[in-house]
């Protein structure tokens, strides 16, 4: 005496699983093929990531620029020294009474 009734054939109980297994096999195999050769594939997720990291340490550098400008800015407000060796070294000017030595190129 059976305790469950089973409405279901046997035989269409078994195509079910057949059914289940393929869809479930061709949604992997779907997947599976998006991963490698899709438009968000691993390839051009490596690509996208290397140049985000080139692009991440251009950023870095010109933080770094920006930074140095930054404060030779505040030294020409602020400092009357700094402007003056800036024009000396720059502009080659001399102070008064001052000689300059110049180095001779044979060259």
């Amino acid at each position: 005496m059976r305790l469950y009734k089973n409405t279901k054939e046997p035989k269409e109980l078994e195509r079910w699983k057949v059914l289940v297994l393929l869809a479930t096999g061709l949604l992997n195999a779907v997947l599976i093929f998006r991963l490698f050769f899709g438009t968000h594939s691993v390839f051009i997720y490596r690509e996208i990531n290397e140049k985000y990291k080139a692009v991440l340490k251009e950023f870095e550098e010109y933080k770094d620029l920006v930074s140095d400008l930054s404060y030779e800015i505040h030294l020409i407000q602020n400092s009357q020294n700094y402007v003056e060796k800036m024009i000396r070294q720059r502009l080659n000017f001399v102070k008064d009474n001052e000689i300059v030595y110049l180095p001779f190129d044979n060259s």
